[in-house]
């Protein structure tokens, strides 16, 4: 700004004396100056790379900014696992087969039929993690989608958030992965379904481990597909169902998932996720299911499959770890005898002591030859912080407190809030709803900040209202708490004093914080992820230039020109 308003006054000194030009120049000094203002203070689109990379052991994975997910597999040589490293496609019909929308440059898993994602952003929050955004072309539909993965592990993690940020309500929506594969360098293989898991996966005459798709515990797959590569794209182009069927025979394969929705109205949200995961090579092959995630304390129950590659029958020694020093136990023995080419189940539970990102390793060992031997992992995620599920059904919220305990969540809807509130809202929409809660176990006059993991992204702009008293108010009130994070993602944080802002109870020594409230929306605009605030900037810009006109005008240097002057 400072160089353009160095060449305008330039321009005006060679204007020179009192006429029109050096009038003239004035006003377009003053235009410049108030829209290089504008222009400073409207947030500016965030730049982001066309391909990110997560760069493991013994996982590598690329993803593209529309969503094409590259995955590689380095027990046979950083092998891509998909033909022509690209074609490996994420399709997403919408009111049924009517609309059709897939990532672009997908080779021959590519959707003829679908129109390309539009790609919003593609990022890096951390080392082992890729977020990429990207849009249902005009729909309103928006997807994120993040790619996780812990080092060391055979598997990588898959979400993706498909949020309605338009205003019309989409009915018999159908997400479905998968493409045409490579499996360990090799075009063809045989499918296989496993129920226990609820995998399909692939093996070939190469290669003795496995290449398998699965759904999770929150979100199991509705229908899967293995055949030649060339029938699957087939059906993920059709906008059908895929058939559940699975082709035992040596072809050229390639798989796919599919999971399913009834409707997504506007601000709702469809959780989706799966893992992609290997084996390694041997005579046995050890399975294991999707992680899960909870809190410090909680036990999750596992059940892996142990599968017996070899002519004859065998028992194995079955042992567990953890690598985070959990509690693990296999309640149903150490040991499991197997026939020849058949499989069986192993259950592992693990019991959380602590918060963290866990691998829970299920090793089986031949009694025979202990040479014949191979393990598999997985992954359990704990927090000490509670999840709720939101009032307006967008997706799960998650609260955590840096100090103290959060305790009693509730989601709270707009028509369940006390009377007074309801009739006294401010202009705001709360298209998460409200949070009830209290936070124990603090010294009289603590103040606590609570990050709050929102299930979508939470528009720049956005205010925390509250109801209750305050120090300068003790009766019921809206009133707004400040928020120290306000970047568009979906986490922001507040803080809440004991007896103070943020407290229902004003008096005693307590040590407890009684809170109730959520995030809303300025202008009552709904639409989660769309902010308020570059309209109101170019609004600001343009009321400022109109007075500057008019205060030129009033001043006659625009003016004297119509009396000759």
């Amino acid at each position: 700004m400072k160089s353009m308003k160095e060449a305008l006054v330039k321009k005006l000194a060679r204007a020179g004396g009192t006429g029109l030009r050096r009038k003239t120049v004035y006003v377009a000094l003053a235009l410049a100056l108030v829209f290089s203002l504008a222009a400073a203070i409207v947030p500016a689109s965030p730049v982001m790379a066309d391909t990110q990379s997560i760069s493991g052991d013994p996982i590598e994975v690329k993803v593209f900014d529309a969503g094409r997910i590259e995955p590689y597999y380095d027990n046979w040589g950083s092998r891509y696992q998909y033909y022509n490293y690209k074609a490996c496609n994420n399709v997403l019909w919408l009111n049924g087969g009517s609309m059709g929308f897939d990532a672009p440059d997908t080779s021959t898993a590519d959707c003829s039929s679908c129109t390309d994602f539009t790609a919003v952003s593609n990022s890096k929050p951390d080392a082992w993690t890729i977020e990429t955004v990207y849009d249902a072309g005009s729909t309103g539909v928006r997807i994120t989608q993040r790619i996780e993965y812990v080092n060391g592990a055979k598997y990588y993690n898959m979400h993706w958030s498909v949020e309605n940020t338009g205003s019309s309500t989409y009915t018999d929506l159908r997400f479905m992965h998968g493409g045409d594969t490579y499996f360990g360098g090799i075009d063809s293989s045989n499918g296989h379904y496993n129920s226990t898991v609820d995998m399909v996966y692939l093996t070939n005459a190469g290669v003795t481990g496995i290449m398998g798709l699965l759904g999770t515990p929150t979100s199991p797959i509705d229908h899967y597909y293995e055949d030649h590569y060339s029938s699957v794209r087939s059906a993920m182009n059709s906008g059908n169902h895929l058939p559940n069927t699975v082709n035992p025979s040596y072809v050229d394969a390639g798989y796919a998932v599919e999971w399913d929705r009834t409707t997504l109205a506007p601000g709702q949200t469809w959780d989706i996720a799966a893992i992609e995961k290997w084996t390694s090579t041997g005579d046995v092959q050890v399975m294991a299911p999707a992680g899960q995630s909870g809190h410090v304390g909680d036990t999750f129950d596992y059940s892996f499959t142990v599968q017996n590659l070899q002519s004859s029958s065998d028992t194995f020694d079955l042992s567990t770890s953890s690598s985070q020093g959990w509690t693990v136990s296999l309640p149903g023995g150490s040991t499991v005898t197997i026939g020849a080419g058949s499989s069986e189940t192993a259950h592992v539970q693990v019991t959380a002591t602590s918060t963290g990102t866990d691998l829970t390793t299920l090793t089986a060992t031949s009694q025979t030859d202990p040479l014949v031997t191979n393990d598999d992992s997985v992954t359990t995620v704990t927090t000490s912080c509670p999840d709720v599920e939101t009032a307006t059904g967008t997706g799960s919220a998650e609260l955590c407190p840096s100090s103290g305990t959060l305790e009693n969540l509730t989601a709270v809807a707009e028509g369940s809030l006390p009377a007074g509130a309801a009739s006294s809202m401010p202009s705001f929409s709360f298209p998460h709803g409200f949070f009830s809660f209290n936070v124990t176990g603090l010294s009289n006059g603590d103040s606590v900040t609570v990050t709050l993991t929102m299930p979508s992204a939470v528009p720049v702009g956005t205010q925390y209202w509250k109801w209750g008293p305050t120090p300068g108010d003790p009766s019921d009130h809206w009133y707004q708490l400040p928020m120290g994070s306000d970047d568009g993602n979906n986490v922001i944080t507040i803080t809440l004093t004991d007896n103070g802002l943020g407290d229902d109870v004003l008096t005693g020594e307590d040590g407890e914080i009684v809170d109730q409230g959520g995030p809303g929306n300025p202008g009552g605009d709904g639409a989660a992820g769309v902010s308020v605030f570059p309209s109101l900037y170019v609004g600001i810009a343009a009321a400022l230039a109109a007075g500057v006109l008019a205060y030129l005008l009033r001043t006659r240097i625009i003016g004297r020109k119509a009396v000759g002057t």
